[in-house]
């Protein structure tokens, strides 16, 4: 799930990833702030731990800031 919105002249974005139940498995939030990319936070569970879910977040991070400098 991907939500962009725009705030404060800060454009955000943030992930849910979910166990494909009605558990939320960990989540990442992002933004851009006048010339300034920032990861604000990434988080999974400690038993979702270790099974890629923190590398699809991040990737995901990362390909939000590809067209910045």
């Amino acid at each position: 799930m991907k939500k962009k919105i725009k705030t404060d002249g800060k454009d955000t974005c943030g992930w849910v990833l979910w166990n494909g139940k009605v558990k939320f498995v960990g989540f990442s939030v992002v933004y851009k702030d006048e010339g300034k990319d920032q990861i604000s936070a990434v988080y999974v569970l400690p038993e979702y731990q270790c099974k890629g879910i923190g590398k699809i977040l991040l990737k995901k991070a990362l390909e939000f800031f590809k067209d910045s400098k």
